[in-house]
């Protein structure tokens, strides 16, 4: 047993690539625990039951664990201490012929009888990395490993688990964030490429409905973050300067997109032609909106009718309407529902007509 407030420093609080998911072991019990290998499921749950205040990374768990492989003086204690290691062959039993991968073991030395040892404990206590383990050996490289390993029946920890274990230290972790920025900074093409995939694939239903319930799964387990996003979003919306800001490069980029705005309306006329129920209620709350106020009533036709032919509004006018829109969203929240679903319906058949 692991006793986690021995030698291991407080890592918790820390957040894994500034500001993605906390790669503790919580976190990767709950969502990860798919990628460790059976021994380590147990070592970590063992773990997180005894609710120490300071919790080991994965990566300390991990060392720790494997760690008494390097004390082991041949296999058979090693496939006594690790059970999972079981079928693991002596080199000496399967390596008949003498090909050229043999010749280069044999010329280095390190074909013995602990030759399969030291391989298990390169890879899984040292965890050195195919092509450091090739290197050491004196193989041409992690190709030439990855045949000796098929023959001894030998596997590593795996990609993914290891870059797991990497995430987990906070070290590590940002050495990974900042190769990443600077791999994506140099390969700006391949970025643009792979965000053109991403906004594709968010263009089917299953998948849009995917991401969205992973967003509100995340909200819901992470309360305090969806707090922060709000507060943030209060604080830069309360400005007037802000709101000024954005109010300009909107009128701008309409002005120098008119076709956009033309778009807009053909598709806001399309949506509302599918809810045709949704008219009548607005127009009974609109009766309702101007029945004591003729000044209003005349305004609001007024912008009704500059905005049917596509005119650009003013700025009192456009305040005007949104009031309008909020009042009646909020007495009727099924017209946001219905117009919701509409546009839906109508971005689902263009998707279709392009891949028809």
């Amino acid at each position: 047993m692991i006793n986690c407030s021995s030698g291991f420093n407080n890592r918790s609080s820390y957040l894994s690539f500034k500001g993605a998911k906390d790669i503790n072991l919580n976190y990767i019990i709950k969502n990860r625990a798919y990628l460790l290998p059976e021994r380590m499921i147990d070592v970590v749950e063992n773990v997180l039951k005894t609710q120490c205040s300071e919790m080991p990374t994965l990566l300390e768990l991990h060392k720790s664990t494997y760690e008494p492989l390097l004390k082991c003086k041949n296999l058979d204690e090693a496939k006594r201490l690790f059970p999972e290691f079981s079928d693991v062959k002596q080199a000496n039993d399967v390596f008949q012929r003498n090909t050229g991968n043999i010749k280069r073991l044999a010329e280095n030395n390190f074909l013995d009888e602990k030759f399969s040892l030291r391989v298990l404990q390169g890879l899984w206590a040292k965890l050195q990395t195919q092509d450091e383990l090739a290197r050491t050996l004196g193989l041409k490289d992690r190709r030439a490993l990855g045949w000796v390993l098929s023959k001894i029946e030998i596997k590593g920890c795996g990609k993914n688990y290891k870059n797991l274990l990497k995430s987990s230290d906070e070290k590590l972790n940002k050495e990974i964030a900042e190769k990443t920025r600077v791999w994506n900074a140099s390969h700006p093409d391949f970025v643009e490429y792979r965000n053109k995939c991403a906004i594709d694939a968010l263009k089917k239903p299953e998948n849009r409905e995917a991401s969205s319930l992973r967003m509100k799964k995340f909200y819901e387990e992470n309360p305090q973050k969806r707090k922060e996003v709000s507060e943030k979003s209060k604080k830069y919306w309360s400005d007037p300067k802000n709101r000024e800001e954005q109010s300009l490069r909107g009128k701008n980029y309409n002005k120098l997109h008119p076709e956009l705005s033309k778009l807009r309306s053909e598709r806001s006329k399309a949506a509302w032609d599918r809810i045709p129920e949704m008219r009548k209620v607005m127009s009974s709350f609109y009766s309702d909106y101007v029945a004591e106020d003729k000044v209003l009533a005349v305004r609001l036709n007024n912008i009704f009718m500059k905005n049917s032919k596509g005119e650009p509004l003013s700025e009192s006018e456009r305040k005007l309407i949104l009031k309008f829109n909020k009042d009646c969203m909020q007495a009727h929240p099924e017209i946001r529902i219905a117009l919701k679903e509409a546009y839906m319906a109508i971005r689902e058949e263009k998707l279709n007509e392009k891949l028809l």
